[in-house]
């Protein structure tokens, strides 16, 4: 957990914390008030029921129970509440004025536009409820729970706010993490593709010609020296054997960029998979893979992971998808991704969201090209095409 998400956490503890002993605070003070006015036992009934209820509710809450049932027993418990406020601020003022810690529980507890009504509905009791008890209507009365409903207001607004700022700086700090590992993994292939680019060089450059070189001397030796052929072809068997191993060592080298490709696209879909699976979204993701799989330099496998997690991103976020497949495809000279969803689909504007813009950008520094067809409601497909340059040491030596 980040710096930023420990403070958020502490501030609403704190919050939550303070409201609980404001409540208890004018509880105390209502109660010592009503026995000294002797407003009667219902009014008494009503405040001790006041305080079980708020104390049991805690209760429940600290429990956590089952995650789809909890808001629904939080905002009956602020109901049962409200309801127990009203009838014992209409046979007792000294309750009146315990609705402040109860505003911010229909705040925070209660969805908009629901509290709003009910915010309205307990700041209107609240300043008519000394009719109810033969009372006057005084200014006091009236402007006292409109300026506490306005100041619980405001608190709320700017608790909300920070709650916000917290958890975007925390996913600001999750990306910034989140480059620096792609950044590094980055470097690090591009590091062992360079490193097995120069060994398949070296083995062409080397070993294999000189076992050819071995193999052309010993035809021609075999020629001018009959008597020795049977050495000679011994010798010639032996370096055509060990050039096919060098050519074939080769080949591994040269391939071994495109197996790190798919390997990383197999991590990255399942990864998406299990963590859609894990929240219950019920979208697919799958990987399909076609083609004779060739060499892939570390700029274009770059880019290819780089488009796919932003654009499995853009699924998970905005599509609304059921399924989602990955397509990698390899041929003579190029190199395709597609990635198509079943979702809403995207607008016409669509080339300059969801970062598609920079996704463009970044093809295009690899040589490539990308095409978006898409309509709302027909789902999407996102499309790459790259090319791929074959080094001549992959061809026959």
């Amino acid at each position: 957990m980040t710096t930023t998400a420990r403070s958020a956490r502490r501030l609403s503890t704190m919050v939550r914390h303070s409201s609980h002993l404001f409540f208890g605070l004018l509880w105390v003070v209502a109660m010592a008030t009503h026995l000294r006015r002797h407003d009667g036992p219902a009014a008494t009934l009503l405040g001790g029921a006041l305080l079980v209820t708020y104390l049991g509710g805690l209760l429940v809450q600290s429990r956590r129970p089952d995650h789809a049932r909890r808001p629904l027993l939080g905002r009956l418990w602020v109901l049962a509440l409200a309801l127990l406020w009203a009838a014992a601020s209409a046979v007792s003022g000294a309750w009146v004025w315990l609705v402040f810690p109860i505003f911010f529980l229909v705040l925070f507890i209660w969805p908009s536009p629901t509290c709003w009504l009910l915010l309205a509905g307990l700041t209107l009791w609240a300043g008519l409820s000394p009719l109810t008890r033969g009372e006057g209507l005084a200014v006091g009365k009236l402007l006292g729970p409109a300026l506490g409903a306005g100041a619980a207001v405001i608190a709320w607004t700017i608790g909300r706010q920070l709650h916000r700022d917290a958890l975007a700086q925390q996913q600001l700090a999750e990306q910034v993490l989140q480059a620096q590992d792609e950044l590094l993994a980055t470097e690090k292939a591009r590091a062992r593709a360079v490193e097995r680019e120069g060994l398949a060089r070296d083995l062409h450059d080397t070993l294999a010609q000189g076992l050819n070189s071995i193999v052309m001397l010993s035809r021609s030796a075999a020629a001018e020296h009959p008597e020795a052929g049977g050495q000679l072809a011994v010798i010639e068997q032996t370096a055509r054997e060990n050039l096919v191993q060098a050519r074939q060592l080769v080949h591994r080298l040269t391939r071994e960029e495109s197996r790190d490709l798919r390997e990383a696209l197999t991590e990255l879909v399942e990864a998406t998979a299990r963590r859609e699976r894990a929240i219950g979204s019920g979208l697919e993701v799958r990987l399909s893979v076609s083609g004779d799989e060739g060499p892939v330099g570390p700029e274009v496998q770059q880019v290819v992971v780089m488009a796919t997690r932003s654009l499995l991103a853009n699924v998970v976020q905005h599509a609304q998808a059921r399924t989602c497949v990955v397509s990698l495809a390899w041929f003579d000279d190029a190199l395709a991704l597609d990635v198509v969803d079943n979702g809403v689909g995207l607008a016409t504007d669509h080339a300059d969201r969801f970062g598609l813009s920079a996704l463009r950008s970044r093809v295009e520094t690899v040589r490539g090209t990308i095409s978006v067809e898409s309509e709302p409601g027909g789902g999407t497909c996102v499309g790459l095409h790259l090319p791929l340059s074959r080094p001549a040491h992959g061809k026959e030596l």
